[in-house]
């Protein structure tokens, strides 16, 4: 064949050759020339609580309950309890089943007050509250007040929201968008509440909490083929699993949080996703859902903190417009500097400890700071260019077996703890990202679930 007509090989792109730490380094500006106008945020401010005018500093604790469980909410769920107990009577009529009494809205404080008791006062079975016999156990005040048999009678038939107008409204339908429809009103009620009488700091955390729920759902599976009836139990359609947090299993709330107070917050679901909120074309769902939260706060010019999973510099900017500072670690996405994501990837373990480089992208700053490991993170309200962006706090030397810990432990020497400067980005978010996760402890502190078998 002649060689002229043979046709060319195609031109083999040529491979980058991989960059050194230096010359990703070379790439930012000393901090000093860094210059950024951080968004006004009001000085810290404590929270303060805005109740009644009849409130005194003797007022009882049931005088605070009664704040977000009133009144009207327990003749409510009297009323609906009563209901649901009679249409579920009549369509099972079992054998021998238990007379029911109409509930009492006396009674409905006392079961309540009864569950409470037990969040406080832990025993392995219910039955062992009605304990008469101290050999066997401790003693405990419920009978009192109220029959084991009575207490199981309500707990069965116990229902907030009203069954014939959730038919009515088709909530029971599979394109029903109000899927947590149940707790209504009751959650609506507390929602509005839990706004009412607080007044949050001037730094509130956003994060996601986990309610423990391993109830299942029960679905009904018809082989044409062999005729058989088949039941399938899973868990419900809404809860998520979630093996690495202290509940694993149970629904998602996504919430804004101050010192453990929760002012506000919005359902997901794992089928049908987060509850209906405003979209935003410049902004993803999750970035959208802390618009909508940052929104309900009673005022503008507070600081938001959050971490990796709802950081991105368009929710920060988005933000900035909205007149609320903020502030979090974050994750490596589409407009977040390259060499940042570079430095985390290739030499977290080649950079000295309290390494700091930013850059500036869309009016935000970005950050990535060496301690055990490289932390990336986002901030419209700091600056680092200046002396007192830095702060002494007493650390703890970590120990042999942490991430990286050898980088830290030079530093530390023999010394069990040492005053260091470090920047005052770190130590904010550190002081105020756990708001949320104390509203966690303290649910946990105080465990009110009862094994309840629906039938």
């Amino acid at each position: 064949m002649d060689s002229s007509c043979q046709q060319p090989s195609p031109k083999q792109p040529t491979q980058r050759k991989a960059r050194s730490l230096q010359e990703i380094l070379d790439e930012f500006s000393p901090l000093t020339d860094i210059t950024y106008e951080p968004v006004k945020v009001e000085d810290h401010r404590e929270a303060q609580p805005l109740l009644p005018s009849t409130f005194t500093e003797d007022s009882h604790p049931y005088d605070y309950f009664t704040l977000f469980f009133t009144r009207p909410l327990f003749n409510l769920i009297t009323k609906n309890t009563n209901e649901y107990a009679a249409i579920h009577r009549i369509n099972t009529e079992e054998e021998g089943q238990r007379e029911w009494t109409d509930l009492l809205v006396e009674e409905l404080y006392v079961f309540i007050g009864a569950i409470i008791y037990m969040g406080v006062h832990e025993e392995p079975e219910v039955s062992m509250y009605w304990n008469t016999d101290f050999d066997t156990g401790p003693l405990h005040s419920i009978p009192t007040h109220i029959s084991l048999r009575r207490f199981q009678q309500i707990k069965r038939y116990c229902h907030i929201s009203s069954e014939q107008s959730d038919k009515t409204n088709g909530y029971h339908l599979p394109n029903n968008k109000i899927w947590w429809y149940k707790l209504e009103p009751l959650a609506s009620s507390l929602q509005t509440s839990f706004q009412r009488y607080y007044s949050p700091s001037s730094e509130v955390s956003i994060d996601e909490l986990m309610v423990r729920c391993f109830g299942r759902s029960v679905f009904l599976r018809i082989s044409v083929l062999n005729l058989l009836l088949t039941f399938i139990t899973y868990r419900s359609l809404h809860t998520y699993k979630m093996p690495n947090k202290p509940i694993t299993q149970g629904y998602k709330i996504y919430g804004i949080a101050d010192h453990g107070y929760l002012y506000n917050f919005i359902w997901s679901s794992r089928e049908k996703g987060l509850q209906e909120i405003v979209l935003q074309p410049n902004l993803t769902k999750t970035g959208c859902l802390v618009r909508t939260l940052a929104l309900s706060l009673p005022r503008r010019n507070l600081t938001i903190y959050m971490d990796n999973y709802f950081t991105s510099i368009p929710l920060f900017t988005e933000l900035r417009t909205c007149q609320f500072g903020a502030m979090g670690t974050t994750r490596p996405h589409k407009e977040f500097p390259p060499s940042l994501k570079e430095l985390k990837d290739r030499f977290s373990t080649k950079l000295e400890w309290n390494t700091l480089v930013a850059k500036v992208v869309d009016n935000t700053l970005c950050l990535a700071w060496q301690d055990n490991n490289i932390v990336l993170a986002l901030s419209n309200i700091h600056t680092v260019n200046r002396t007192e962006d830095f702060r002494e706090k007493v650390r703890k030397r970590p120990a042999k077996t942490s991430t990286n810990g050898r980088i830290v432990r030079q530093i530390f020497a023999d010394e069990p703890t040492k005053s260091l400067s470090i920047p005052c980005f770190i130590d904010d978010y550190n002081q105020y990202m756990g708001g949320v996760d104390l509203a966690n402890q303290f649910r946990e502190s105080y465990e009110t679930h009862r094994l309840t078998l629906r039938t």
